[in-house]
């Protein structure tokens, strides 16, 4: 029987505890979703900046959408922020590949 949205997004947050927590062995287990203000820390943004680009910029970093909680991907926040390193500013308008 499928779970509820609410239990879906419980088990997402209940996670991201477990994997904060983790006082086990040596190997740190990251979570697999990040909320907004872990996201903005781990790019060194304000959790503003990315509820603003959400709304207003379709090239902000791509998130998922569970009922009503916003969580990012930690592999593909960090391939969106890689891809767009410059080398000038010059070349700001481009992403460098």
């Amino acid at each position: 029987m499928p779970q509820s949205i609410e239990s879906d997004t419980s088990t997402i947050d209940q996670l991201s505890v477990a994997n904060s927590q983790n006082n086990g062995p040596k190997t740190k287990v990251e979570a697999l979703f990040l909320n907004s203000s872990e996201a903005a820390t781990l790019i060194g943004l304000r959790p503003c900046t990315l509820a603003a680009w959400r709304c207003l910029r379709s090239d902000g970093p791509p998130f998922v959408k569970i009922g009503s909680a916003v969580r990012y991907n930690r592999a593909a926040l960090l391939e969106w922020a890689q891809a767009r390193t410059h080398r000038s500013t010059e070349t700001s308008n481009e992403v460098q590949r």
